[in-house]
């Protein structure tokens, strides 16, 4: 009987350690889904900023192309303040990144190399995701072709793009505020540059009417 009792206590003293062996399992197998989730939520926070930081460079590129290029005193005047505003909005989005451990790379389409990025592009490509490097090259092709045209032409090209490239933006700051709205300084950033966006439009349409 002595036998027995012992030979049941062990099994039960097996089975005690089996489960809480398999709990521990639970328990690690949750805490890393958890730290998957984080590092996702992390990650497509990344991917966002990036995509903010590249509109407002392109905005940026092609202000600063007209400034260069045409003769109109009106678009220049529009082409100045598209510049002014987005190098706020791009100092705004650095320093909020900068609060939250993100590192937003520098981004100059003011020359035909593009800072180099079609030269490092391949090299930028291997083992990381590669949509903000194709959103800084097809944005530097846009600023580009832009460069090639001229007069009235280049006024009409440089509008249009404008405001197809704001009315683009307004659906990515709407898909912030949806996202990040637990976020106050962000959203309050975000719905600034929205006012901006609505701005622009209503101006570029405006000129473009006038010049056209």
């Amino acid at each position: 009987m002595a036998g027995i009792r012992g030979r049941k206590t062990s099994a039960l003293a097996a089975a005690v350690l089996s489960g809480l062996l398999l709990g521990s399992g639970a328990y690690a197998g949750d805490s890393n889904k958890d730290a998957r989730q984080i590092g996702k939520a992390a990650a497509e926070g990344k991917l966002y900023v990036d995509q903010l930081a590249v509109f407002n460079a392109k905005q940026i590129a092609l202000g600063e192309l007209a400034l260069q290029q045409s003769e109109d005193t009106t678009v220049l005047k529009f082409a100045r303040q598209l510049v002014q505003d987005h190098r706020q909005s791009q100092a705004e989005l650095k320093s909020w990144a900068q609060g939250k451990a993100y590192e937003i790379t520098t981004i100059d389409m003011s020359g035909t190399g593009g800072s180099g990025i079609q030269i490092g592009y391949d090299e930028e490509m291997k083992g990381k995701d590669g949509r903000k490097y194709e959103a800084i090259r097809d944005a530097q092709k846009e600023v580009n072709d832009l460069r090639k045209k001229s007069g009235k032409d280049f006024d009409k090209d440089f509008l249009s793009k404008v405001i197809n490239d704001q009315e683009k933006g307004k659906g990515l700051i709407g898909e912030g505020k949806d996202k990040y709205e637990t976020d106050a300084v962000f959203s309050s950033l975000l719905t600034k540059t929205g006012v901006l966006l609505e701005g622009h439009i209503a101006s570029g349409k405006r000129i473009k009417d006038i010049i056209d």
